[in-house]
């Protein structure tokens, strides 16, 4: 039971670096010298300045494209994971008979540190639907390897996330 609730978090925490990775959130920043002398005996003026350029992987616009959607689908399944706590208390206050008693905003949600009443089976049952969404999800995203590892093995500290063999452009369309 608490395997697959963490077997969950993980490919939700792999296929938001997924996203991350397709909207060009993780670029790389190389910064090179501006006028180096070809003589060594002469340094160039514009030697200290220095120019920061941008090097993005090569995916398209399709593949940005999916990213967001990804995203959206995520944000979607973040809301309904921050409205558990409140559904449980919901249904409790119902199969108890007793009034429903309104709580905090923020307690028991993802970004809170309050504690909240919830089990551990609870969890488990009302996020079995979204616990099936997030694993198709990341047999789409995530690399088949990586995926097959990560089922199988767990996940160990060699591992590496890569999304080269995510197809880009118009590969993607026929995926």
């Amino acid at each position: 039971m608490l395997k697959s609730i963490i077997h969950s978090g993980l490919l939700l925490f792999f296929i938001c670096e997924f996203v991350r990775h397709f909207l060009g959130k993780d670029y790389n920043v190389n910064l090179e010298r501006r006028g180096k002398s070809e003589n060594g005996l002469f340094p160039s003026n514009d030697k200290q300045e220095k120019r920061a350029t941008k090097e993005f992987p090569p995916y398209s616009l399709v593949n940005q494209a999916f990213a967001v959607v990804v995203r959206k689908l995520l944000d979607g399944y973040i809301c309904a994971l921050n409205s558990l706590s409140q559904s449980m208390k919901l249904r409790r206050s119902v199969q108890c008979k007793k009034d429903f008693v309104p709580t905090n905003h923020w307690e028991g949600t993802l970004t809170s540190a309050v504690p909240s009443e919830m089990t551990i089976m609870e969890v488990y049952l009302h996020t079995k639907e979204l616990r099936s969404h997030i694993e198709a999800l990341g047999s789409i995203c995530i690399s088949r390897t990586f995926y097959g590892a990560l089922s199988m093995n767990g996940l160990s500290l060699n591992s590496l996330l890569e999304f080269h063999d995510f197809p880009r452009g118009a590969g993607l369309l026929s995926y």
